[in-house]
Formats: structure tokens, C-alpha cells, sequence
């Protein structure tokens, strides 16, 4: 899990249903050293068969309800994000004697450190922004049970969706399938050979993790399969254990006691677990364990053909119960019988039976609290019953079922997941010239991982058609192909089921005609013996290099007997379809393909790919009846082996008739039918290969395949030229040779790495939305609102926590729905707020007064241009530090072109509390502050509030204290306010000096493995690896300090850093701060290995998680300013991996350092 790729010689797996999940895999011991990886307790993830879940039920819920991320968010198996915790391990001095004395002497003295304790909480998956997911559980306010696409069930932080759409469910209603692909398994055992040089290995899928859980006091009631299922779970210690349970079942379970057993027997035991009391299937998917009905649905036949390569059958009668007594019990526990008169339940099969064998069998069942005696009796009753319908009094039959996925090869690669067998799936056997005709259930299988095929699927009968008592052991041999095309489990085309069909096609099924009547030929299975239909090849279904012909020939069998010579030549026809429809009505034409019950085919009749058709007609086959007027009428080729003696109907020809019901019928004949056979031509003109390599085919079409990577490689020039390129991938990357990015196009993102993006013209808008309620705090204001998208969907604030910022915060462009910028109590912001063109803005204060913007300048403290709606509350606005009536600030709001209120403010130190103008409409209520007329105090010098330009001011309640009200220039004031001071003030003091610093010299590095390099102004800085996990490249970056002014002097300090736009995941990720103490005279030009670059920097404890483009600042506090302001600290960067920190970032060139001084 992260450590990396494996390669090993050998890896499969095998699952029972309901037990053992397993794998073994065997690796070279090679100078690579991957075999090293392979440790008891890590994890291997490997492909298993492609499949896909059963629906689970609807949770309870009445609608089932999709929601899409706001962003991207992780997907976790608690409702939790945190994944542990770190917990201080104290260890004591250590003494070379018991006790402490004088005599005795310190060996070690006492030391802590931390130690990371995992919770059993896992991140599942990171979803992307804008993914829908399937919404199963809102119980929890804070986070709810969801499914996302890729089929992975966890939980999400409701307040990152957002509502999508209801889909009302019904009573029964199931949602929600998943594909499985890969699986966990835990490796237990490791055995080294160095003789013969390899390693093996044994791992069991993490569902057997559960063997260390215990359950404490666990008494099951009489409870259904949900209940149950979350009773063991609620007993489960430790708790915790990242697995979820779900079912589609709720059958009531018998009582159990699985105090102090573990888990996993609760579940699989097979005498008394949850999944033999439910008679379920269980599929094992990561952390998510399903308990399913079993599948009464025939997925497919396996007929003795091309695919069936042999079929060994195990039939066991000994374990055969076909009558049961069933037993409960008394009120006062006796014995209490279903029936006194007659107390056995004996199997409805028992008419076929070929002796009777009897037992007792006890049930959990007693007249009292839960029964009355003659509830107790039918309960007995039912419970007998239903061990038949589990298959009692059925022979103990295992099947080893050995075949050829066509799937798999390279013909058949477009089916491959499709129509294959499964673990619990049910499968037709047939082989009518042996008499085998039953019904399977896939109980195991043997899987090889490394070429995704079955190497062999094991099977336990479920029902048969015929009495198999004294069937025994047997092998068939190979056949050929049966049917459009065998993939595994699965005969393509119709199907003739028990009953009758009237149809021109015959799927290949066992089937007997039953009669034939007066209007229609009807072809009925009148048993479970009958005839089948097949059309065999000889050599196949596939044409290439070695094998360049195949003999296609009808073949139809009835009751195990050969009949096909009893059918006339001239019945059968055969036809070709392919994708030239012109080029098959010459084929189809073909006398050649007319006529004949066998055909030779070669590359000539296969033109890449088509279907071949074996088509016969009824009216060829015999003699067709009809009636008029109390008349027989007969027509066909066979009508003229009938004639009329002394009023007798006689025949003299080869097909057996006879009068059933009063109506003519043929026997062993066969009604029309039409089978398809796929057939492939891997031979051309211009190359041949063998069907388990790569595909040419010059007609037009040249396919190259790779199991793993492909790679293409050109000393020069690589040229590709085509009406339409079209790539098919989730994810497109153009990197250059310096591994910058240039281009990278996902779904959700483009992404351009250029510096300069040029176009003739441009097609817009190109806006960032934004779906979250809360803007992310990054250190300051300002890099808050940078990170912030123009476009807001829902109505979005930015809490500034309590402290001082010297910043002059520019706020722009931001359109939708409400920006509120809330400033929290103690919040000072010395310097201004420039709101600008936005749609609607909100400047909102503690009711406590005490957020404060101080201006720096003598202009204005906030302004506002544009902006459809601006409120501003509960804000004390200051002027800047003045000595005379004119070093002040002029403006306290200046409002240009604004709509909006301003209430419950304070306003001082400024010549106007708050201008309105260029049509500005301002409502102005219970406002206040200013006293005096002293420049030097707080007074505002000139009015309070001023119209101008055509701006109106509407005035209620209090108002700041100043001399006057002006209004000019068209400007209005209306209503009236009562002028009132503040005693609470802000210090007249002297504004501290801040300055703004750029780095010095920006440089980065770039360290081969078991190479070196020098850090350079021309490459690009970056932290983290690249590469492979056993030969990474490491990356460093350099921000090294300029000459800053009064730095000793320094009272605060602040660094902005950014990520870049391109490169690297597209997920936010830590980025890691250093510093260095050596200056760049020292690291310039030197050639270093990567462990001697890492020994240049110190690691700041600062830390932010990062998406590209994103910024954060930081505050340099406590011993790193110390270190800053005495010179110790010569720069700023960042390393390679730290620990298990291998996340490659690159960053901007750019640093902002802003320094205060008095």
C-alpha cells in the first residue's frame, strides 16, 4: 500500500465461498531487491476476477438520494477524519542500581518520545470535485454513508455535498452495484530460498483480519440477518475495526452464542455462523464484507464443446437425509413432534428415490414466551421443509470444471468481464452423449493473477434433471465449440427453455420434438432428454499463422443418438454476417454454402471478424400437415412417402411418425433453427501473428496491445498523421524534458504549465466556482482571498481570527452569491480594505467593537467601487496617526458607485466618517465615535457623513460626532441622526513600518539516484521524489534571504509562499517548510549528493496542505524569529522525502516576506 510495484513469477489466488481466501505467490531473489518488500503484516493488492455486487437493499429508506462533492474529499471507512493519534511514551532513567543515592551512578537519563497509535480508520479513496455519489445514511449530522462510483462505500463530511437529485425507491427497491477489480491481501508468511533463489509468500485477503477481533458476551437472539450482523458488531473488541457489514437478507436467524469466539467464526462457522443460519453467499470486497441471498438465477450453460476441456464429477449419497422428524420442544421442555400421529416430513423428491433414509433433527424451537404448541408444530413443520430446499436429500456432488475463457485471448478481448462464472454463480452442465444434465453452484475457484484467467473453477450441484444416484465418476474429453461463442459460463443466443418454443432459432439446449401440428411446426423439450443442436469446428473458431482453415459441420443428437443423417442435405443452409453486407449477399448466395451439412472455412471466407450462421428449414426437414374440410393435407419433400391404403394413412420413407392426440408427429427430428458461431482471421496479406500476440490488420485497422506499459521511443521526430486523433484516457499529460508539466487534461481540470498562454480569440468566461460555505484560513487575509475562485454558488465566509495584520487587502471580481468577511473579536487590521466590482459584499464585526481597520495611508481606511450590494456592521474604522489636521486620513468609508448599509459601526480619527458618491445610495443607522476637535485625539474633523455626485445618504438613528453634514454636487441627505461619541479609542500611536522583501536568489536541485547535482537559478524548485520507489530522483528548492532593513528590530514576521499551478497530484498535499543556515556563497556551484543537500536544512514545524495555484502564510513566531532577526537563518526551502512525505510539489519562484518594525 504505497510501497510500491512488485513482479513476481507466480501469483494465485484462491477463494471457497464462505472460507478460505487466499493467495501464494513466488518472486526471484534479484539485484533489484523488490523481493525484500514481501513482509509479514503488508499488503499486497492484486487483481482478482472483474466482478460485479450484487445491489444491496435500499438503507431504510423510503428515497434514495444523489449528491455531488463541493470539492475534492476523501472517502474514509469511520466517520471520522482522523486516522490516530500520537501518544507521549515516557521512559525512565536509567541507574546501574535499583535506587538513586550517591553511590550510584546515572547510566541514561529519562527521555519521552511520541508514538503513533492507528485508530483503524482508513481513507478509502480521494473523490474528486463534482462526483456524484449514492447517499445511504444521513443519521449522522456531520457525516454521512455514501457510495461513490467507483463502487466504494464509506464515509464523507456532509457539509462537502451538495444536493443532486431523489429517486423514490419501492418496497424492495436495491441500489448501487459496485465493480470489484483488486484486493487486499495481508501477508502472514514468508519463506526464503536461497538456494534455489526465490521467495514465496502466503497472504489472506484483509477480511481475515477479523480473526483478531473478540467478541465479549454475545448471546444472538432470535433476531433477522441486519440485526444480527450489527448485535456481533456492537460486541466486537478492539473496536473500530474499519469493516462494514451489509445485506440484502432479512431472514430470522436462529439463537447462537459466540461469547469470546472471534469474528470471523461468528460469521463462517458451518455449524452455527450467520452465513450457513442465513443459507447466504458472502463476497469480500476491501473493507466492506456482503451477506447475500443465494442467486437462484441460471447465469449460463457449459456444454460438452470447445470450451468444456474436461469435467470431473464427484457424486456422494452418503451424507443423503430424504426424511426428517423434526424436534422441539414442551412448555416444560419435553419432546414436541410436528405430528404425533405421524411426526416425519419426507422430501417431495422422494418419488425418484432410491431408498429412504430418516433422522432427527432438533430445533431451536419450544411452546412459550415465542410460540403457542400449535405455532411451535408448523414452525417444525416449515424448518423440516426448508432443509429440502437447501438440498438434503441431494447427493453430495463436486465438480471440477476445466475450460478455455475465450475472454482471455486476444480474439475475445472485447468480452472479457462479461458472461463469466463467478464465486456463487449458478451454471448449467450439459452433456447429452454422456446424460449429465444439472445445475451448479461455483463453490471455489484458482486464479491466476498475473494472466487474469481461471486456471480451474470448482462447482457443488444445487438441483439435477435426472435421478444421479448412480451416475459415479467420469471425465469427458475435449469437443468442439457449441452455440454463438463460449465465454465462460455463457451460450450467446436464445435459449429454448423447458416448454415449447415456436421460433426459427434453436438455441443449443437439450430439446425433443413433441409433435407436429396442424399449422406450425413447435419444437418441445418434453424431458430432460431430448436433442441438441451444435455446430462444430474443427480446428476452432480463430485463423492465423497456425491454424489456417476450420471445418464448421451441423451435428444434432437425439437422447445421446446421433440423428443428423436423418436430416435432409437440402434442409441446411449456411449464411455470413460481417460489417461488408454487399460481400455476405454473395457469400449467402454461394451454391457451395447451400445445401451441406459441413464447410470448410478459410481465410478467404473470414474477412477479419464475422459471425457464421447454420440455418435449416422445416419445411425441408419431413412432410407438413394441414386439415381442410375434414381433409389431411401433406406437402414437403417427405409428402410422397405417404399414401392411402383401404383407408389407412402409410408411409414408406426414413423418418419415424406417429398419431398422438389425433395429430401427426415426427419423431427424432428437429425443428428449424439457426445457430452463430464467431469466427476471427488473425492471418493477412500483409503480417501474420499468433492469436496470443498483438493484432494487424491491414484492411484498415492496426492494433497494438500491451499488458503493461507502452512505450514508444524515436531517436528524432515522432510524426502521426490522421483525419481524427482521438485518445481514450482519464488523465492526458505533456511533460518536457526537464519533467515540467505543460499540459495535463482530467476531467475536472485543464491545466496549463506555459508561462504565456496566446490565442487569437477566446471564447469565455474562464471563472473558477466555488461550492463551499467556508473559506479556508491561509495565514492572512490576503492569501485567504487569493485562494478564494471569482465565482461563489453558495453564499461564502472568510473568518479572520483574533490578531493583528498589517496588510492592505484588496478584495476583486467576486460574483454569485454573498462574500461576508467576518472579522472575529480582537481583530486588527492596520492598513485598508479595497472592495471592488463585486456582486455582493458583507463586512460584518463583533457586536464587542473591538475588530478595527486602522489606516496606514491618507486616503481612505475602506473603500468600495462597484459593488452591487455592500453592508458593513458592527466595524470600528480608524484614521491613521496624525499630529496635525492635515497628516490624517480623509476618508473613513469611501463608497463610489455603491448600494448598501453601514450600521452600528464606529468611525474615527478621519476629516469624513463616510462619503457617498457617484450615485451611491447608502442607508446610515446607529452609528457613532469621534470626540472632540484635538487633531491629535480621536475627533473626525469635518462631517460625519457626505453626499456627493449624485449620491444619496439616508440617515436613522446615531451618528459618528463631527461638526457637520455636507452635501455637494447633486449629493442628498435625508432623514436626521443624532451626533454621538465613543469613549473606547484606539491609542494615538505612530504606525509601525512594513516592509515587503522578495527572496534574494531563488534556486533549485534536481539529485539523480546515486547521483548528484548543484542547486541552480535555472531549475525549477520542488519538493519530494520522483520517479521509481527503488530509484527516486530528489527534489530540492531554495528561497535564500535578501538584505533586509532593521531586521534585528523586527516585531513581526510573515513568509507567503505559493504552489505551483502545474506539476504534481491534483489533491492537496503537505508541503513542509525548511530553513538554512548557509548562506549561498557555500551552496552555489557545489556538486552534492542527495544526503548531503538534505543536511542543509532544518525543518520550521510549519506545514500546509496545498492544491496547485494554492498559498498560505505563515507567521514567523517564537525561536525562528529569533533566529531570523540575529542572521542564524540565511533562507528559506524545502527537501525531498521526509519519513513517508513522497509527495512531489513543485512551487513558485516567488516568496513574499513582510517584516514589522517600529
Amino acid at each position: 500500500m504505497g510501497l510500491g510495484e512488485i513482479h513476481p513469477l507466480s501469483c494465485v489466488v484462491h477463494e471457497e465461498q464462505g472460507g478460505a481466501y487466499e493467495l501464494e505467490l513466488e518472486m526471484p531473489m534479484d539485484e533489484s531487491g523488490h523481493y525484500d518488500r514481501l513482509k509479514s503484516g503488508r499488503v499486497l493488492v492484486v487483481p482478482v476476477p472483474s466482478i460485479t455486487t450484487p445491489a444491496v437493499r435500499v438503507y431504510n429508506l423510503d428515497k434514495t438520494e444523489y449528491w455531488k462533492t463541493t470539492g475534492s474529499v476523501k472517502l474514509y471507512t469511520q466517520k471520522s477524519d482522523v486516522l490516530g493519534a500520537y501518544e507521549t511514551v515516557d521512559v525512565p532513567a536509567q541507574w546501574d542500581a535499583q535506587e538513586v543515592g550517591p553511590d550510584f551512578t546515572l547510566v541514561r537519563e529519562a527521555y519521552s518520545y511520541e508514538q503513533w497509535v492507528p485508530n483503524g480508520n482508513r481513507a478509502l479513496q480521494t473523490i474528486k470535485a463534482f462526483q456524484q455519489v449514492t447517499v445511504l445514511d444521513k443519521s449522522n449530522a456531520e457525516w454521512w454513508r455514501v457510495t461513490s462510483a467507483e463502487g466504494k462505500t464509506g464515509y464523507v463530511q456532509a457539509d462537502k455535498l451538495t444536493f443532486v437529485e431523489t429517486y423514490t425507491a419501492t418496497p424492495g427497491d436495491e441500489i448501487q452495484k459496485r465493480k470489484i477489480r483488486e484486493q487486499p491481501f495481508r501477508i502472514y508468511r514468508v519463506e526464503k530460498d536461497t538456494a534455489a533463489l526465490r521467495v514465496r509468500a502466503w497472504a489472506r485477503h484483509v477480511y481475515y483480519d477479523l480473526l483478531g477481533v473478540t467478541l465479549t458476551e454475545c448471546k444472538l437472539p432470535r433476531i433477522n440477518v441486519v440485526g444480527a450482523l450489527a448485535y456481533v458488531d456492537e460486541r466486537a473488541n478492539p473496536v473500530g475495526h474499519g469493516f462494514s457489514f451489509l445485506t440484502n437478507s432479512v431472514r430470522i436467524l436462529p439463537r447462537a452464542d459466540y461469547t469470546h469466539r472471534n469474528m470471523v467464526d461468528a460469521h463462517l462457522n458451518p455449524d452455527d455462523g450467520i452465513l450457513v443460519a442465513g443459507n447466504m453467499r458472502m463476497i469480500r470486497d476491501n473493507y466492506d464484507v456482503f451477506f447475500l441471498k443465494r442467486s437462484t438465477v441460471v447465469r449460463g450453460t457449459i456444454m460438452h464443446s470447445h470450451n468444456l476441456m474436461g469435467v470431473t464429477v464427484d457424486v456422494n449419497e452418503d451424507g443423503i437425509i430424504n426424511r426428517i422428524i423434526p424436534v422441539g420442544k414442551t412448555e416444560d421442555g419435553g419432546i414436541l413432534y410436528r405430528n404425533t400421529t405421524y411426526p416425519a416430513v419426507s422430501s417431495p423428491r422422494n418419488t425418484r428415490a432410491t431408498k429412504i433414509r430418516c433422522k432427527a433433527i432438533e430445533y431451536d424451537v419450544q411452546v412459550g414466551e415465542d410460540y403457542t404448541r400449535s405455532q411451535a408444530q408448523q414452525k417444525l413443520d416449515s424448518l423440516a421443509k426448508e432443509e429440502f430446499e437447501k438440498g438434503i436429500d441431494l447427493p453430495d456432488i463436486t465438480v471440477t470444471v476445466d475450460f478455455l475463457q475465450l475472454g482471455d485471448t486476444e480474439e475475445y478481448a472485447q468480452y472479457r468481464d462479461m458472461d463469466r462464472l463467478y464465486l456463487s454463480d449458478i451454471v448449467r452442465i450439459v452433456d447429452t452423449q454422456h446424460g449429465v444434465d444439472l445445475e451448479a453452484e461455483v463453490t471455489e475457484y484458482d486464479y491466476d493473477c498475473l494472466t487474469q484467467r481461471y486456471l480451474s473453477i470448482g462447482v457443488g450441484v444445487t438441483s439435477a434433471k435426472r435421478t444421479v444416484g448412480s451416475l459415479g465418476s467420469y471425465v469427458l474429453p475435449s469437443g468442439s465449440i457449441t452455440g454463438t461463442k463460449l465465454a465462460p459460463g455463457s451460450v450467446d443466443g436464445s435459449r429454448l427453455q423447458d416448454g415449447s418454443v415456436a421460433s426459427p432459432q434453436l438455441a443449443p439446449e437439450a430439446v425433443q420434438p413433441d409433435h407436429l401440428s396442424p399449422r406450425a411446426v413447435e419444437i418441445i423439450s418434453q424431458s430432460a432428454t431430448g436433442q441438441q443442436v451444435m455446430v462444430r469446428l474443427s480446428h476452432g473458431g480463430i485463423l492465423d499463422a497456425e491454424n489456417t482453415s476450420t471445418t464448421a459441420s451441423l451435428h444434432v443428437y437425439h437422447q445421446g443418438v446421433d440423428i443428423t443423417d436423418t436430416i435432409p442435405d437440402a434442409a441446411v443452409r449456411w449464411e455470413r454476417v460481417s460489417d461488408d453486407a454487399a460481400a455476405d449477399a454473395d457469400w449467402n448466395a454461394d451454391p457451395a454454402h447451400q445445401g451441406v451439412k459441413s464447410l470448410e472455412i478459410t481465410g478467404d471466407d473470414v474477412d477479419f471478424r464475422c459471425v457464421l450462421r447454420c440455418l435449416a428449414d422445416e419445411a425441408v426437414l419431413y412432410a407438413v400437415p394441414d386439415y381442410a374440410d375434414g381433409d389431411l393435407l401433406l406437402g414437403g419433400p417427405d409428402a410422397a412417402n405417404f399414401s392411402l391404403a383401404d383407408g389407412q394413412l402409410m408411409y414408406s420413407g426414413e423418418i419415424d411418425y406417429t398419431l398422438r392426440d389425433g395429430e401427426l408427429s415426427a419423431i427424432s427430428t428437429v425443428g428449424s433453427f439457426a445457430l452463430e458461431v464467431q469466427l476471427s482471421n488473425l492471418l493477412t496479406e500483409q503480417a501474420s501473428q499468433t492469436r496470443y500476440g498483438y493484432e494487424v490488420y491491414a484492411g484498415g485497422n492496426v492494433k497494438i496491445s500491451a499488458g503493461g506499459d507502452l512505450l514508444l521511443e524515436a531517436g528524432s521526430e515522432m510524426n502521426a498523421e490522421a483525419d481524427l486523433v482521438r485518445f481514450t484516457t482519464d488523465s492526458f499529460n505533456i511533460l518536457n524534458k526537464s519533467d515540467r508539466e505543460l499540459l495535463r487534461l482530467e476531467e475536472d481540470e485543464l491545466a496549463v504549465g506555459a508561462d504565456v498562454i496566446s490565442a487569437d480569440r477566446y471564447v469565455g468566461p474562464i471563472v473558477g466556482v466555488y461550492d463551499e460555505a467556508v473559506v479556508p484560513w491561509q495565514g492572512s487575509i490576503q492569501a485567504s482571498i487569493d485562494n478564494l475562485p471569482k465565482y461563489l454558488n453558495t453564499d461564502t465566509t472568510l473568518t479572520v481570527p483574533a490578531g493583528t495584520y498589517n496588510e492592505d487587502v484588496v478584495i476583486t471580481g467576486f460574483q454569485g452569491s454573498l462574500l461576508r468577511l467576518a472579522l472575529s473579536s480582537g481583530v486588527t487590521i492596520r492598513g485598508s480594505l479595497d472592495i471592488n466590482n463585486c456582486g455582493n459584499f458583507d463586512l460584518q464585526g463583533n457586536p464587542d467593537k473591538t475588530s478595527s481597520v486602522v489606516s496606514r495611508n491618507t486616503s481612505y481606511a475602506i473603500t468600495a467601487k462597484a459593488v452591487g450590494r455592500f453592508n458593513a456592521s458592527n466595524v470600528r474604522v480608524s484614521g491613521k496617526y496624525r499630529t496635525t489636521r492635515g497628516n490624517g486620513t480623509t476618508h473613513g468609508f469611501f463608497l463610489d458607485g455603491v448600494q448598501g448599509a453601514v450600521t452600528n459601526c464606529v468611525m474615527e480619527k478621519v476629516s469624513y466618517c463616510l462619503t457617498a458618491g457617484y450615485g451611491s445610495s447608502i442607508y446610515a443607522a446607529n452609528n457613532k465615535g469621534g470626540t472632540g476637535t484635538s487633531p491629535t485625539g480621536t475627533a473626525n474633523l469635518i462631517a460625519s457623513y457626505r453626499a456627493t455626485v449624485a449620491g444619496i445618504i439616508f440617515l436613522a438613528g446615531t451618528a459618528p460626532d463631527a461638526p457637520a453634514l455636507t452635501s455637494v454636487a447633486g449629493g442628498q441627505i435625508n432623514g436626521a441622526s443624532t451626533p454621538t461619541t465613543e469613549t473606547s479609542t484606539i491609542p494615538n500611536t505612530p504606525d509601525p513600518t512594513v516592509t515587503k522583501y522578495n527572496a534574494g536568489v531563488t534556486a533549485g536541485a534536481k539529485v539523480p539516484f546515486s547521483g548528484s547535482s548543484v542547486f541552480s537559478t535555472g531549475v525549477y524548485l520542488a519538493q519530494g521524489t520522483t520517479g521509481t520507489y527503488d530509484k527516486p530522483t530528489s527534489h530540492f528548492g531554495l528561497w535564500m534571504l535578501p538584505t533586509i532593513t532593521n531586521k534585528a528590530n523586527a516585531t513581526k514576521v510573515t513568509l507567503t509562499v505559493r504552489r505551483s499551478a502545474t506539476g504534481g497530484t491534483t489533491s492537496a498535499v503537505p508541503f513542509r517548510l525548511m530553513y538554512t543556515t548557509s548562506d549561498w556563497a557555500s551552496i552555489s556551484g557545489v556538486s552534492m549528493i542527495a544526503s548531503t543537500m538534505r543536511g542543509l536544512f532544518t525543518d520550521t514545524g510549519l506545514q500546509a496542505d496545498l492544491v496547485r495555484g494554492q498559498s498560505v502564510t505563515w507567521n514567523i513566531t517564537g525561536s525562528l524569529l529569533t533566529a531570523f532577526k540575529n542572521g542564524t537563518i540565511k533562507g528559506f526551502g524545502m527537501r525531498d522525502a521526509i519519513g513517508s512525505n513522497l509527495y512531489y510539489m513543485p512551487m513558485d519562484r516567488g516568496i513574499t516576506i513582510e517584516v514589522t518594525t517600529p
